[in-house]
Formats: C-alpha cells, sequence, structure tokens
C-alpha cells in the first residue's frame, strides 16, 4: 500500500537530498518526504533536547505554522525539556457573515434521476499550505541574523552577521529597552533600519554606528534613546509580522544572565532584560560584564556551526579599555552547506562555491 506521511522532525540541522545512496544519510539525516514539504515538517538546529513553547490555540493551520517554525522551540545540549502536559485547543476558522441581501425565489431543480456515483475510493486532498504568521519578516526568524561586536564605551556600535539572505523592505528594529516576557519597556530607546533595495546577501557583515560597517549611519531613531551603558546593557535585534507581532531575532548581554519573564518593570532598570523565549534555542549572546566584545572565532562553516560558534562567549574577545573595530569590506561570513556523502543537504540560503549546482545545490 501506499505510505503517508503524517511529520517529520530533524534536529541536524537540515534534510538532506532525496535519491542519495542509502549510506549517505549515515544514521543523522534523512530525506525530507514529498508530501511534507508544505506542512507537517520541523527543521531545527543540532541541540540535544527540545521542546515546543509556542500557542496552543488556533486553528489547524495556525498551530501547524507555529510548531513548524524554530522560534517557538526552546533546545539545550545539557538540560532535559519537560514534555507539553496541556492539550490543544483547535479553533475553527472564521468565516464570513452571509449576506443580507434579498433573496430571489428559488429556481426549481429537475427531478431527473440521479447520475449514479462511483464507487472507487476517495483521492485524498493535498495537504493545505500554512498561512504565514511571520509574512511581515518574510521568513526571518531567530538566528538569521547575529550579533558579532558591541562596543558601549562612546560612540556605541554594533556589528551584525547575516547568515540567511535579509529581503529587501524589511524594517529591521534594535533596542537597549528591557523585554519583559510579553512587550518592550519604553525608558531607553530603539533604531529602525529598512532594509535597502537588493536586500543584504547571507555573509554580509553590517551594523550600527560606525561608517566602516554597511548601513552603519542609516538607522533612524523609532522612539526613545538608544545608548549603550558602559555598566551593561542589553541589545535585542527583532522585526514585526504582518499582524504586528514581535518577531525576535538576536539577543545579547553583556550585563551577564538574563532576567526571569514576568517581573515587576522596574526590576529590569536600565541594565538587565529577560529574554524571548524564541531565543532559547538559538540567537542569544550571554557574556559577563565588559564594555566592548567583539567575536572573534570561525567565519566560515554551516549555518548551524556559525550559530553555535557565535553563542559561545569564549569565543569572543572582551575589555573594558580597548575598543574593538570591525569592517563590512574587509570581512565576511562564509555559510556552508551541510555535506551528506558526496552530495548536500537541500537549503535555500546556505550556499556557496562549496556546495554548487554540481553537488545538488544551487551556487550562491
Amino acid at each position: 500500500g501506499n505510505t503517508f506521511h503524517l511529520g517529520g522532525f530533524s534536529f541536524s540541522g537540515d534534510w538532506a537530498y532525496s535519491g542519495l545512496d542509502v549510506s549517505s544519510y549515515g544514521t543523522a539525516f534523512s530525506a525530507l518526504p514529498a508530501d511534507l514539504g508544505d506542512v507537517g515538517a520541523v527543521t531545527l538546529p543540532e541541540k540535544d533536547n527540545y521542546v515546543y513553547t509556542g500557542p496552543q490555540v488556533g486553528t489547524k493551520e495556525e498551530i501547524q505554522t507555529s510548531i513548524s517554525s524554530t522560534g517557538y522551540w526552546s533546545g539545550s545540549n545539557t538540560e532535559r525539556k519537560d514534555p507539553v502536559t496541556t492539550s490543544f485547543t483547535i479553533t475553527s476558522p472564521i468565516t464570513p457573515a452571509p449576506s443580507l441581501a434579498p433573496t430571489s425565489p428559488p429556481t426549481p431543480v429537475p427531478t431527473s434521476p440521479p447520475t449514479p456515483v462511483p464507487t472507487s475510493p476517495p483521492t485524498l486532498a493535498p495537504f493545505a499550505s500554512p498561512s504565514p504568521l511571520l509574512a511581515g519578516c518574510n521568513g526571518l526568524d531567530a538566528g538569521d541574523i547575529m550579533i558579532i561586536l558591541v562596543n558601549s564605551d562612546n560612540p556605541d556600535v554594533v556589528a551584525l552577521a547575516a547568515l540567511s539572505d535579509i529581503p529587501e523592505g524589511i524594517d529591521l528594529y534594535m533596542t537597549d529597552n528591557a523585554w519583559t516576557g510579553s512587550s518592550f519597556r519604553t525608558n531607553e530607546g530603539t533604531k529602525k533600519l529598512t532594509v535597502p533595495s537588493g536586500g543584504i546577501s547571507a555573509g554580509t557583515i553590517f551594523g550600527y554606528g560606525d561608517t566602516d560597517l554597511y548601513y552603519g549611519n542609516d538607522w533612524v531613531t523609532e522612539s526613545g534613546s538608544f545608548a549603550l551603558s558602559a555598566s551593561g546593557d542589553t541589545v535585542l535585534l527583532y522585526c514585526l509580522s504582518d499582524a504586528n507581532n514581535y518577531v525576535h531575532l538576536a539577543a545579547f548581554s553583556y550585563t551577564g544572565s538574563w532576567k526571569s519573564p514576568g517581573l515587576i518593570d522596574s526590576d529590569y532598570g536600565t541594565s538587565s532584560s529577560a529574554l524571548p523565549s524564541s531565543l532559547n534555542s538559538v540567537g542569544a549572546i550571554t557574556t559577563d560584564h565588559f564594555d566592548n566584545c567583539r567575536y572573534d572565532g570561525i567565519a566560515t562553516g554551516t549555518k548551524n556551526t556559525l550559530q553555535l560558534e557565535i553563542e559561545n562567549s569564549n569565543n569572543w574577545s572582551k575589555s573594558n579599555s580597548q575598543r574593538f573595530s570591525i569592517s563590512s569590506s574587509g570581512s565576511s561570513f562564509s555559510i556552508e552547506c551541510i555535506p551528506v556523502g558526496n552530495t548536500c543537504t537541500r537549503s535555500t540560503d546556505c550556499c556557496s562555491s562549496f556546495c554548487n549546482g554540481a553537488h545538488g545545490c544551487d551556487a550562491a
């Protein structure tokens, strides 16, 4: 009989191409069944333990989309995760109210005998594509952009690395306001960058506050006063979905560990913040207090490898007296595909010259 695939879950970073030699898949990789291409598959960076932390109330399509989003998963290599014990509530889609226009008398229906209905088995309807919840960010998600430098000794500088292509027209927001678990405080400031025509290619280094960084002077004040404290602060990067919901992309704390969500606003002060739950598994860097910090680790690797290296504070240089620099024109990241046997895993945003068309992946 035919096999119908119901769901798929990969915590190896990506799915492999189908049709490879059986030995090429090893024990950690699999091809993604074609009928899970639109809905039903979860793809996460490599970590030992994961649990879904997203919405549990919504239409079937909304919940499918949330579960498929990496931002709604919490992962760890050291901490086991407790299972979700509460049930999901599936709501019906909202249908338009019926028209109140006057109705015409019904047209008489002929009473000829009905045509016999064939008795062959019914054809299964294709899966419906889920409605995109993150359309306003055009698919950007946690860890697609990483913070790689922070100078809090004046003038403030923040450097960012694009680990995925960033489409043109998206508004990126950077703030030193604290996240409380549900919203941002408003006692500090927020800057905004509208991604210019042509977008920002994966591997590009850009940022705020330095003319050596692409778009360093193109950020505008969205609200308040963005001013990093030399005594410790946090930086959070996000975009807004079409529904005006926060989509957290990256976070950096140089004031030590993150505070718990849900505290009284004043408990966060001007130097601390809660970590958005969607950044628990990827996208956040935490270090003890130093005025100036720069990532000095590897710059070539798969997207997942680079995320893990950047998150490791041991790969950072830190100083209370020395400012650090980085140049967009002289530095960049090279995003590689994941080799599986003699080919590469399929991906639309991680191809480099290593994984060109001859290896089963489009060249970057």
